[in-house]
């Protein structure tokens, strides 16, 4: 879920995760999505392409949906990746709760990185079971068999691995939907986040007052 940008992952996951799973299943891809070439993408592809990737990074561009539009013409897709496109929040939560997992397999790209994992605690209080990449941000906001799962950023074995086990043996999971919720709830709470930020904001303030012990030296 997010803007198609290449550090997101989203065709990485196509291309190197799908077709190692073993069970039938779906990948449903959602958010804001530009199903035919936007005149924009044809004059950033005038450009050279190491002046490109600066400016895709330096405007937010979705530098992945490229990609993923000639994925998902692709026959070894059909049926197995779906885009969404923009949805309204929620019907995002209501397919989240149904969903059997909810992937966020960043990958590093130079330049650019994640910030915190805001979406994947949405997904954690939705009763979906995430599995993230370890990688940028995503760490602040998951913890590995706390919350949900972290997996090695780029290591498709290592994610199909995963994903196999949890959609063949949900049982077998070490970690339940229950147990993931709320230990969101109660690391990731407003009255404790917003506790959290007065502190650190107490701190800064004592830190910036000056030392009374030295007036007059």
């Amino acid at each position: 879920m997010g803007r198609p940008v290449k550090r997101k992952g989203f065709s990485w996951f196509i291309v190197h995760v799908v077709p190692r799973l073993k069970v039938d299943s779906v990948l449903l891809l959602i958010g804001p999505f530009n199903r035919k070439t936007p005149v924009s993408e044809r004059l950033l592809n005038l450009l050279p392409q190491s002046f490109q990737n600066k400016v895709e990074l330096f405007l937010g561009y979705p530098s992945d949906e490229k990609s993923l539009r000639k994925l998902l013409l692709q026959r070894e897709f059909a049926g197995k990746v779906i885009h969404l496109g923009r949805m309204p929040f929620n019907e995002i939560v209501d397919l989240l709760s149904m969903a059997d997992a909810f992937v966020v397999p960043n990958i590093s790209v130079a330049g650019d990185m994640e910030g915190f994992g805001l979406v994947c605690l949405e997904a954690c209080l939705s009763g979906t079971m995430v599995f993230a990449s370890n990688i940028d941000g995503l760490p602040d906001a998951i913890q590995d068999g706390k919350n949900g799962f972290l997996l090695p950023a780029g290591d498709a074995a290592a994610w199909s691995a995963a994903l196999n086990k949890h959609l063949e043996f949900p049982g077998a999971t070490r970690l339940t939907k229950e147990e993931s919720k709320a230990y969101t709830l109660d690391r990731f709470s407003w009255s404790k986040m917003v506790e959290e930020y007065w502190q650190h904001f107490n701190k800064l303030t004592m830190l910036s007052k000056p030392d009374q012990s030295t007036n007059g030296l």
